[in-house]
Protein backbone atom coordinates (compact mmCIF):
# COMPACT_ATOMS: atom_id res chain seq x y z
CA UNK A 1 0.00 0.00 0.00
CA UNK A 2 1.35 3.43 -0.95
CA UNK A 3 1.11 5.71 2.10
CA UNK A 4 3.22 8.75 1.20
CA UNK A 5 4.34 10.54 -1.96
CA UNK A 6 6.48 13.64 -2.36
CA UNK A 7 7.33 15.11 -5.75
CA UNK A 8 10.45 17.18 -6.32
CA UNK A 9 10.19 19.77 -9.09
CA UNK A 10 13.63 21.31 -9.80
CA UNK A 11 11.94 24.29 -11.46
CA UNK A 12 10.79 25.39 -8.00
CA UNK A 13 14.27 25.16 -6.52
CA UNK A 14 15.79 28.55 -5.55
CA UNK A 15 19.12 27.35 -6.97
CA UNK A 16 20.19 26.93 -10.56
CA UNK A 17 20.76 23.25 -11.09
CA UNK A 18 20.55 20.44 -13.59
CA UNK A 19 18.63 18.13 -11.29
CA UNK A 20 16.07 15.70 -12.59
CA UNK A 21 12.52 15.65 -11.29
CA UNK A 22 11.87 13.00 -8.64
CA UNK A 23 8.92 11.20 -7.14
CA UNK A 24 9.61 9.65 -3.72
CA UNK A 25 7.19 6.87 -2.85
CA UNK A 26 6.80 5.12 0.50
CA UNK A 27 4.92 1.83 0.79
CA UNK A 28 3.78 -0.04 3.90
CA UNK A 29 2.15 -3.43 4.54
CA UNK A 30 0.82 -2.58 8.00
CA UNK A 31 -0.14 1.10 8.27
CA UNK A 32 -3.20 0.34 10.39
CA UNK A 33 -0.92 -0.99 13.16
CA UNK A 34 1.47 1.98 13.17
CA UNK A 35 1.10 4.74 15.75
CA UNK A 36 3.34 7.03 13.65
CA UNK A 37 1.12 6.67 10.58
CA UNK A 38 -1.89 7.53 12.74
CA UNK A 39 -0.19 10.88 13.44
CA UNK A 40 0.66 11.51 9.78
CA UNK A 41 4.33 10.53 10.20
CA UNK A 42 6.63 7.84 8.83
CA UNK A 43 10.15 6.60 9.63
CA UNK A 44 10.99 6.37 5.94
CA UNK A 45 10.63 10.14 5.56
CA UNK A 46 14.02 10.36 7.24
CA UNK A 47 16.66 8.64 5.05
CA UNK A 48 19.06 8.49 7.99
CA UNK A 49 16.75 6.57 10.33
CA UNK A 50 16.62 2.79 10.72
CA UNK A 51 14.41 1.20 8.08
CA UNK A 52 11.01 0.03 9.25
CA UNK A 53 10.42 -3.74 8.84
CA UNK A 54 6.99 -3.08 7.35
CA UNK A 55 7.83 -0.35 4.88
CA UNK A 56 9.99 0.56 1.95
CA UNK A 57 10.81 3.60 -0.10
CA UNK A 58 11.71 4.12 -3.71
CA UNK A 59 12.54 7.08 -5.90
CA UNK A 60 11.22 7.41 -9.43
CA UNK A 61 13.55 9.55 -11.55
CA UNK A 62 12.15 11.92 -14.17
CA UNK A 63 13.73 14.44 -16.50
CA UNK A 64 15.66 17.71 -16.32
CA UNK A 65 13.89 21.02 -16.93
CA UNK A 66 15.17 21.19 -20.52
CA UNK A 67 13.82 17.78 -21.49
CA UNK A 68 10.67 17.62 -23.66
CA UNK A 69 9.03 15.05 -21.38
CA UNK A 70 9.78 17.03 -18.21
CA UNK A 71 6.35 18.64 -17.69
CA UNK A 72 4.40 15.59 -18.87
CA UNK A 73 6.27 13.33 -16.45
CA UNK A 74 5.53 15.62 -13.51
CA UNK A 75 1.84 15.93 -14.42
CA UNK A 76 1.52 12.16 -14.79
CA UNK A 77 2.95 11.59 -11.31
CA UNK A 78 0.80 14.31 -9.73
CA UNK A 79 -2.30 12.82 -11.32
CA UNK A 80 -1.36 9.23 -10.45
CA UNK A 81 -0.72 10.00 -6.76
CA UNK A 82 -3.14 12.90 -6.25
CA UNK A 83 -4.95 11.19 -3.35
CA UNK A 84 -1.80 10.11 -1.49
CA UNK A 85 -0.59 12.42 1.34
CA UNK A 86 2.98 13.54 1.96
CA UNK A 87 3.68 12.27 5.48
CA UNK A 88 5.89 14.16 7.95
CA UNK A 89 9.22 13.26 9.54
CA UNK A 90 8.81 10.99 12.61
CA UNK A 91 8.72 12.26 16.18
CA UNK A 92 11.81 11.27 18.14
CA UNK A 93 10.00 9.29 20.81
CA UNK A 94 9.20 5.64 21.43
CA UNK A 95 6.06 4.22 19.89
CA UNK A 96 4.37 0.99 18.83
CA UNK A 97 4.69 -0.16 15.21
CA UNK A 98 3.00 -3.50 14.53
CA UNK A 99 4.73 -6.20 16.55
CA UNK A 100 7.54 -3.89 17.62
CA UNK A 101 8.39 -1.08 20.00
CA UNK A 102 10.36 1.55 18.12
CA UNK A 103 13.16 3.24 20.10
CA UNK A 104 14.58 6.23 18.17
CA UNK A 105 17.24 7.17 20.72
CA UNK A 106 20.89 7.60 19.80
CA UNK A 107 23.57 5.33 21.31
CA UNK A 108 21.16 2.85 22.93
CA UNK A 109 22.63 -0.67 23.40
CA UNK A 110 19.73 -2.46 21.65
CA UNK A 111 18.17 -2.44 18.19
CA UNK A 112 15.82 0.41 17.36
CA UNK A 113 13.05 -2.16 16.77
CA UNK A 114 12.39 -4.48 19.71
CA UNK A 115 9.66 -7.13 19.64
CA UNK A 116 6.87 -6.31 22.07
CA UNK A 117 7.35 -9.52 24.00
CA UNK A 118 11.07 -8.77 24.35
CA UNK A 119 10.57 -5.23 25.61
CA UNK A 120 10.93 -6.07 29.29
CA UNK A 121 12.25 -4.36 32.41
CA UNK A 122 15.59 -6.01 31.62
CA UNK A 123 15.82 -4.11 28.31
CA UNK A 124 14.67 -0.92 30.01
CA UNK A 125 17.35 -1.18 32.69
CA UNK A 126 19.97 -1.97 30.05
CA UNK A 127 19.11 1.25 28.21
CA UNK A 128 19.04 3.35 31.39
CA UNK A 129 22.33 1.99 32.72
CA UNK A 130 24.23 2.14 29.44
CA UNK A 131 27.33 4.34 29.18
CA UNK A 132 28.36 4.52 25.53
CA UNK A 133 31.96 5.16 24.55
CA UNK A 134 33.06 7.34 21.63
CA UNK A 135 35.09 5.86 18.76
CA UNK A 136 38.27 7.53 19.94
CA UNK A 137 37.65 6.77 23.61
CA UNK A 138 35.88 8.54 26.44
CA UNK A 139 32.28 8.29 27.57
CA UNK A 140 29.55 10.03 25.56
CA UNK A 141 28.28 11.96 28.57
CA UNK A 142 25.31 13.48 26.73
CA UNK A 143 23.69 10.03 26.76
CA UNK A 144 23.19 9.93 30.55
CA UNK A 145 22.64 13.68 30.76
CA UNK A 146 20.06 14.07 27.96
CA UNK A 147 18.91 10.83 26.35
CA UNK A 148 18.26 8.75 29.47
CA UNK A 149 16.07 11.40 31.19
CA UNK A 150 14.09 11.81 27.96
CA UNK A 151 13.71 8.04 27.61
CA UNK A 152 12.55 7.74 31.23
CA UNK A 153 9.99 10.50 30.72
CA UNK A 154 8.63 8.90 27.54
CA UNK A 155 8.52 5.52 29.29
CA UNK A 156 6.54 6.98 32.17
CA UNK A 157 4.05 8.60 29.79
CA UNK A 158 3.64 5.76 27.28
CA UNK A 159 4.53 2.57 29.20
CA UNK A 160 3.65 3.26 32.86
CA UNK A 161 3.43 -0.47 33.60
CA UNK A 162 7.22 -0.51 34.10
CA UNK A 163 6.95 1.82 37.08
CA UNK A 164 9.85 3.93 35.87
CA UNK A 165 9.56 7.51 37.11
CA UNK A 166 11.18 10.20 35.03
CA UNK A 167 11.10 13.56 36.72
CA UNK A 168 12.43 15.99 34.15
CA UNK A 169 11.45 19.56 33.46
CA UNK A 170 9.07 20.19 30.53
CA UNK A 171 11.21 23.18 29.54
CA UNK A 172 12.86 22.54 26.21
CA UNK A 173 10.39 19.81 25.18
CA UNK A 174 8.10 20.12 22.15
CA UNK A 175 4.48 20.33 23.28
CA UNK A 176 1.44 19.96 21.02
CA UNK A 177 -0.26 23.33 20.93
CA UNK A 178 -3.79 21.90 20.95
CA UNK A 179 -3.10 20.22 24.31
CA UNK A 180 -2.01 23.26 26.35
CA UNK A 181 -4.31 25.54 28.39
CA UNK A 182 -5.93 28.54 26.74
CA UNK A 183 -4.37 31.86 27.61
CA UNK A 184 -0.83 30.48 27.31
CA UNK A 185 1.68 33.02 25.96
CA UNK A 186 4.30 31.79 23.48
CA UNK A 187 6.89 34.36 22.43
CA UNK A 188 4.30 37.10 22.79
CA UNK A 189 1.54 35.19 21.00
CA UNK A 190 -1.58 34.31 23.02
CA UNK A 191 -3.32 30.96 22.47
CA UNK A 192 -7.13 30.90 22.70
CA UNK A 193 -7.64 27.25 21.79
CA UNK A 194 -7.99 27.94 18.06
CA UNK A 195 -5.97 31.03 17.15
CA UNK A 196 -2.66 32.59 18.13
CA UNK A 197 -2.84 36.38 18.35
CA UNK A 198 -0.30 39.10 18.96
CA UNK A 199 -0.43 42.87 19.13
CA UNK A 200 1.74 44.44 16.46
CA UNK A 201 2.62 48.11 16.32
CA UNK A 202 4.47 47.94 13.02
CA UNK A 203 1.71 48.76 10.54
CA UNK A 204 2.08 51.34 7.79
CA UNK A 205 -0.24 53.41 5.55
CA UNK A 206 -3.28 53.34 7.80
CA UNK A 207 -6.19 55.74 7.09
CA UNK A 208 -6.50 56.82 10.73
CA UNK A 209 -4.39 56.98 13.85
CA UNK A 210 -4.43 53.83 15.93
CA UNK A 211 -3.24 52.52 19.28
CA UNK A 212 -2.82 48.84 18.46
CA UNK A 213 -3.25 46.20 15.76
CA UNK A 214 -3.63 42.45 16.09
CA UNK A 215 -2.27 39.63 13.99
CA UNK A 216 -3.90 36.18 14.06
CA UNK A 217 -2.75 32.80 12.80
CA UNK A 218 -4.50 29.43 12.96
CA UNK A 219 -1.87 26.72 13.58
CA UNK A 220 -2.06 23.40 11.78
CA UNK A 221 -3.45 20.46 13.73
CA UNK A 222 -0.05 18.96 14.53
CA UNK A 223 1.63 22.23 15.54
CA UNK A 224 4.10 21.97 18.41
CA UNK A 225 6.24 24.55 20.17
CA UNK A 226 9.28 24.51 22.45
CA UNK A 227 8.26 24.99 26.07
CA UNK A 228 10.07 27.88 27.75
CA UNK A 229 8.08 28.10 31.00
CA UNK A 230 6.25 25.59 33.20
CA UNK A 231 3.26 27.95 33.09
CA UNK A 232 2.74 26.97 29.44
CA UNK A 233 1.82 23.34 30.24
CA UNK A 234 -0.29 21.29 32.61
CA UNK A 235 -1.03 17.62 33.35
CA UNK A 236 -3.08 17.29 30.16
CA UNK A 237 -0.29 18.45 27.86
CA UNK A 238 0.92 15.99 25.23
CA UNK A 239 4.50 16.10 24.02
CA UNK A 240 5.97 15.43 20.60
CA UNK A 241 9.44 14.90 22.07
Amino acid sequence: MIISVSIYDPAKSPFKNKDKAECRVITCVKPEACSLYAKGECIHKNPFETRCPYGNRRTEIGYTKKARKYSDWLQERKSLYKDIPNLRMPSMRMCTIGEYVYLPYHHIPVDAFVKKEDFTISIVNKIIGHRPVAIFGGEITSYQREIVPTFRQHLQEDYPMFGIVGEISPIGRLAYLDSVPTGVVINGWVWDGEWLTIEDEYVFRTPVKFCATVQKIRPEASAAFKVTSIDQVDDETRYKV
